[in-house]
C-alpha cells in the first residue's frame, strides 16, 4: 500500500473520531446554551452540574480508550470469541465503574453540593439536573464501549452519526422541556428548567443507545449469540 493510501486511510478514520470527540462535549454545551434565557441561577446550576458530569464522562473515555486497545487487537487476529469476549469485558468494566458513581452521586450528592454552595435556591437548580442526569453516566458506558467497538473495526463513521442523530433530538427536545410549549388555547406544556435539560439530554443518548446496538447487531464480525454465554 502507498504512502497516499496510508493517508488516506488515517484521515478517514480520523475526523470521525475528531468530530465525535467534539460532538460528545457539545451535548452539555447545548444544555447550557439553552439554560442561560432562565436567568443566572439557573445558569450558575447548570455550570456547576456539567462540570459534575463532564468529570465522570471523562473518566468513562478514558475507560473506553483503553477498551479500544484490547478490541483492537480482538480485531487483527479475526478470532470472533476474542472479540466478542473482549466487548463483554469492557462493557462489564465501563458499567461497573458507571454504576458506582451513580451510586455515590446518589448518595453523596447532599453533602457534596454543601461543599459547593450555601445557597438554597441555587442547590435546588443543581440537585433538580443531578437527579435526572445521573442516568446519563450509565447509556453514556455502553455507548462508549460500543462506540470503542466500531472504532477499533475501523466503521468510525458509525458512531458520528450516531452522534449527529443524537444532537438534533437533543436540542429540540431539551428546548421544549426547558421552555414549555404551548400548541393551541387549550394545549400547554410549562417547562421545566434545567430538569427539562436533564431529561432531554437522557432521551436523546437512550435513541443514540438503541440506534449503536442495532448496528452493531448487523455487523458480521460481532457474534452477540458469545455475550449471552
Amino acid at each position: 500500500m502507498s504512502s497516499q493510501s496510508y493517508i488516506r486511510k488515517n484521515f478517514s478514520l480520523a475526523w470521525p473520531l475528531a468530530l465525535n470527540a467534539l460532538l460528545m462535549q457539545s451535548m452539555l454545551m447545548i444544555d447550557t446554551l439553552l439554560v442561560s434565557p432562565l436567568g443566572e441561577i439557573p445558569l450558575a446550576a447548570m455550570g456547576i452540574a456539567t462540570t459534575v458530569v463532564a468529570f465522570v464522562l471523562g473518566i468513562q473515555m478514558a475507560l473506553a480508550n483503553g477498551t479500544q486497545l484490547v478490541l483492537s487487537r480482538a480485531v487483527g487476529s479475526g478470532r470472533k470469541d476474542a472479540l466478542s469476549n473482549s466487548f463483554l469485558s469492557g462493557m462489564t468494566i465501563n458499567f461497573s465503574v458507571a454504576l458506582l458513581f451513580w451510586i455515590l452521586l446518589t448518595v453523596f450528592e447532599q453533602p457534596l453540593l454543601s461543599l459547593i454552595t450555601d445557597k438554597p435556591e441555587l442547590n435546588g437548580e443543581i440537585s433538580g439536573y443531578l437527579d435526572i442526569s445521573k442516568y446519563l453516566v450509565l447509556f453514556t458506558a455502553v455507548t462508549q464501549v460500543i462506540t470503542a467497538l466500531f472504532n477499533s473495526m475501523g466503521r468510525s463513521k458509525i458512531p458520528f452519526k450516531g452522534y449527529l442523530l443524537e444532537l438534533p433530538i437533543n436540542t429540540a427536545l431539551s428546548y421544549v422541556l426547558i421552555h414549555g410549549v404551548q400548541l393551541s388555547g387549550t394545549i400547554e406544556f410549562a417547562g421545566t428548567g434545567v430538569q427539562g435539560a436533564a431529561m432531554g439530554s437522557v432521551i436523546a443518548i437512550i435513541i443514540r443507545m438503541v440506534f449503536l446496538w442495532w448496528c452493531l447487531r448487523l455487523e458480521p464480525l460481532v457474534e452477540l449469540k458469545n455475550l449471552n454465554r
